[in-house]
């Protein structure tokens, strides 16, 4: 059978060589039962400096790029003794107008503005208002303070008329006069802006929502609420500082991933402030008791190394 040369992986370097074989224990082991190849084999090519496999089930490199591309399971464990292990994660407050007023509306008055053109999964909220082609009649409906309706026509030379369904005027400016009013604090635990900033300052933002990421936690939570806003804290999902989220995210379906990526986060910052072997060693013992059985393994390899 033909064996695939892996030219990224040399016998003298010694973390190509550690990759080689972990390419062979992927194969083997990090896949579902029927994706594995417990049969692979390897060798370096010292003529080519190179790794070479030989396997069965995936004897080409095209079938080799498969098995990673949509078979490969990664060992659950992570690494809250790094520092760029990438759980030292950035979290980010969202502030806007609470949804219910406009959630419930839209719930009690579905019926009714889906006879007259409005489609859920075609027509979004978006930057505050939701809006529709009118298709047949007129209507009216009540609304509760916080939402306008209207119906409208759109310019051009075919006109039509169009459903506009929208935070109310007061209702964006109080949100916005709280943001105004609060920025000096909101700065002191948050990362505002420079954009951002202006417009509050200038009476010109009229967003539903700003995000902001967050340096003080506790500041955060202690910025206190009026009625008709509400705070949401979430792991940042863009930038370097958010790989694991971005993993978590996509790989959701997977208990074990989930449940290493959570214990990982849990003790990060215990790693952090060990100061002492004793401590350290404690904290790597909690640590493997959370993990899965696969990451125990896998932790097991790596303690014994160190």
């Amino acid at each position: 059978m033909n064996s695939v040369p892996i030219t990224g992986c040399r016998h003298d370097v010694l973390g190509q060589n550690l990759k080689a074989i972990g390419l062979l224990r992927a194969l083997a082991t990090c896949a579902e039962p029927e994706h594995r190849d417990s049969e692979a084999e390897g060798w370096w090519d010292l003529d080519r400096a190179c790794f070479c496999v030989r396997s069965e089930k995936y004897p080409s490199e095209e079938s080799l790029v498969k098995f990673f591309a949509q078979h490969y399971q990664p060992t659950p464990i992570f690494s809250p003794w790094n520092t760029g292990g990438g759980l030292d994660e950035k979290q980010e407050v969202i502030f806007k107008i609470d949804p219910r007023p406009r959630d419930d509306f839209l719930r009690v008055h579905g019926a009714t503005l889906a006879a007259h053109g409005y489609i859920p999964e075609k027509h979004s909220w978006k930057n505050g208002k939701l809006t529709f082609t009118l298709k047949s009649g007129e209507f009216r409906l009540e609304t509760p303070e916080e939402i306008e309706f209207r119906v409208e026509q759109t310019r051009g030379k075919r006109s039509k008329p169009r459903v506009v369904i929208q935070w109310a005027g007061s209702v964006l400016e109080a949100f916005s006069s709280f943001l105004r009013e609060n920025l000096s604090r909101i700065e002191e635990a948050a990362s505002v802006p420079k954009a951002t900033k202006k417009k509050l300052e200038q009476a010109e933002f009229s967003g539903e929502e700003v995000c902001f990421t967050v340096k003080s936690l506790e500041a955060i939570n202690a910025l206190k609420l009026p009625a008709g806003i509400v705070r949401e804290i979430r792991t940042k999902t863009s930038g370097e500082k958010a790989t694991i989220a971005v993993l978590q995210k996509q790989m959701a379906g997977d208990d074990n991933i989930v449940k290493a990526i959570e214990a990982g986060r849990r003790r990060f910052l215990e790693f952090q402030a060990v100061d002492n072997a004793e401590q350290k060693r404690n904290v790597f013992e909690s640590f493997r008791d959370e993990l899965p059985d696969s990451g125990v393994l896998a932790m097991d390899a790596i303690l014994t190394s160190r």
